[in-house]
């Protein structure tokens, strides 16, 4: 796959931080160095991508149990084995089930169930076929142990008429942007797309320096 992005983008990092009185290079010798840069970011990106095949593969995955359900919470593991677990998880994604007929709870008169419906509208939702429940996976995957929500780690959630309360349900487990799950979220998407990761970190460092520069100017 090609890769469109501008080399100028990735420049050398060395150079944010050279000072004034750093010798001057010749333009090819800057060409040369912001190619090398570029070829060794690429190559650090692939590497990042193949590293979760290659932990998973060192693990035996199939021994790993899919329903939320029945699963070990991963502060139960050795803790030598934690981060393999944690990436192989990473990789089987969340448990999401789909089957014709959900069992039916009574809820007063009312009986209510499942939705398969919720996976769309919340990617992260996982559901326990041997418990009728549903679990947030990555709260599962990086929450302390004991665990700090267990209705969404350990137990499960199956409160089907409360699916929308701020008080109970999937609403209030989410919270705000600060949440443990809305931070959770975060390390979550940057375990499974580390490129994506470099390059928010490369970018803030960038605008920083375009910061620190302005305050130069200024001064």
């Amino acid at each position: 796959m090609t890769d469109n992005r501008n080399p100028k983008r990735y420049k050398n990092l060395f150079s944010w931080f050279k000072n004034d009185s750093s010798p001057s290079i010749s333009v090819d010798q800057r060409e040369e160095i912001e190619l090398q840069d570029d070829q060794h970011k690429r190559a650090s990106n692939q590497e990042g991508q193949h590293e979760q095949q290659e932990d998973v593969q060192d693990y035996n995955i199939t021994s790993l149990k899919r329903d939320p359900g029945k699963r070990r919470a991963i502060g139960i593991y050795p803790l030598n084995e934690q981060d393999n677990v944690r990436r192989a998880y990473v990789v089987l994604g969340p448990y999401q089930p789909y089957i014709n007929d959900y069992p039916c709870t009574q809820h007063g008169n009312q009986g209510r169930k499942f939705s398969h419906r919720w996976f769309k509208e919340w990617p992260w939702l996982e559901y326990s076929l041997d418990k009728d429940s549903v679990y947030c996976f990555p709260c599962f995957l990086f929450d302390e142990y004991p665990s700090r929500h267990p209705s969404f780690t350990e137990i499960g959630f199956n409160g089907w008429k409360n699916v929308m309360s701020k008080q109970s349900g999937i609403t209030r487990h989410i919270g705000g942007i600060m949440s443990i799950h809305n931070a959770s979220m975060r390390k979550w998407e940057n375990l499974r797309n580390p490129s994506k990761h470099i390059e928010r970190v490369i970018n803030k460092l960038s605008e920083q320096e375009l910061a620190n520069n302005r305050q130069r100017s200024i001064q």
